[in-house]
């Protein structure tokens, strides 16, 4: 058994009230940030997500390389909401799941996004300041 004093991690597990819930697959979702972040620099990893209705666009850019643009097809209603993410620590969270799990995302304009699996897997990543 583990013993010692861990910090409150469930303190930063963001209260969704208020966040938009979208369903995503996984599969689709990391093969969209993959292209996305190809034009991307090492000194500027971010990648656009940018929730409209019916769609997830994923852009990315870079000075020398030029841009990328990815849509993807999810169930989201309501105004626009965007949020500029690490692409690395997008893909980490992804390719652990097999392509066809469905993930829920709650967000809101920069803010954390917040993952949650129906098995309870859990993850949340910082937006880039822009």
């Amino acid at each position: 058994m583990i013993e010692g004093k861990f910090p409150k991690w469930k303190s930063i597990i963001p209260n969704v009230d208020g966040h938009k819930e979208v369903e995503v697959v996984a599969g689709a979702l990391l093969s969209g940030v993959k292209q996305a972040q190809i034009v991307t620099l090492e000194r500027e990893p971010g990648v656009d997500f940018t929730f409209n209705e019916g769609k997830l666009e994923l852009s990315g850019s870079g000075a020398e390389i030029g841009e990328s643009s990815v849509e993807i097809p999810v169930s989201y209603t309501g105004d626009r909401i965007s949020v500029r993410l690490d692409p690395k620590f997008v893909t980490e969270f992804l390719r652990v799941f097999e392509a066809e799990k469905s993930i829920t995302t709650y967000l809101k304009d920069e803010e954390p996004v917040y993952w949650k699996t129906d098995d309870g897997y859990e993850y949340i990543v910082m937006p880039i300041s822009t």
